[in-house]
């Protein structure tokens, strides 16, 4: 798979006809501004209609630390690629996928008798927000990944010497690739399929670049006519 730098230096050495050196430091970030646009654009584009998201487009965030927030836990996060379902971002805890819900519906799953006591999960703009749920007496079903996550849970908020906090585990589509903890744009493979590399390429080079050619020929063109 390539890289992020080979995209954008195959992109430059179009640019740039063939002349591109180290030294292109204000264009490699310019051309990875693009590239972000595009890849957002052309993904959402991909996955459309409820289409299984590639593994190969996620990237883990790590373990997120989440502070109390009224009766929830919340957390900033980087933005994210917004799918249909919220297919674009796992939170988990002891591999337990721990539902994100729409506002409405993470509230009113909270009053609901049969939802209430497990665990749920919402985004509000760039934060994460999750109810941690709460030990359900009426279950006797101690070793489901529900149950040992809450658990987990509980311990976490209940040990805590100064302000509660709990911890999840966090797998997502970023806007950035660069949000993720780690990443190297020169060496990781770019979180994109390949047909849709092609694709970002070519929008990159038509909707953005394609002026900065014309600028380098009109360039080229006035030089030539000053000798």
């Amino acid at each position: 798979m390539k890289t992020e730098q080979q995209i954008v230096y195959d992109l430059l050495n179009i640019v740039h006809g063939g002349e591109v050196s180290n030294d292109n430091v204000y264009s490699d970030r310019l051309i990875r501004s693009f590239l972000r646009t595009h890849r957002a654009s052309k993904m959402n584009t991909f996955y459309h209609k409820g289409l299984s998201v590639n593994d190969i487009v996620f990237q883990d965030l790590g373990t997120l630390e989440l502070k109390k927030s009224g009766n929830d836990y919340s957390v900033e996060t980087p933005a994210f690629i917004n799918f249909e379902n919220n297919q674009g971002v796992y939170v988990t805890k002891f591999g337990y996928n721990i539902p994100i819900m729409d506002s409405e519906a993470f509230d009113l799953s909270k009053m609901n008798f049969y939802n209430n006591s497990k665990p749920k999960a919402k985004f509000e703009y760039n934060k994460l927000i999750v109810f941690a749920g709460c030990i359900d007496e009426c279950n006797f079903l101690e070793s489901s990944l529900k149950t040992k996550a809450v658990k987990q849970f509980v311990k976490e908020y209940n040990e805590t010497d100064d302000e509660p906090h709990i911890f999840v585990n966090v797998r997502a589509v970023l806007y950035d690739p660069g949000d993720q903890p780690g990443y190297d744009w020169t060496k990781d493979p770019y979180p994109c399929p390949s047909e849709i590399i092609d694709k970002i390429e070519t929008s990159t080079l038509s909707r953005n670049l394609d002026l900065m050619i014309r600028m380098k020929g009109d360039q080229v063109g006035n030089a030539m006519s000053d000798k």
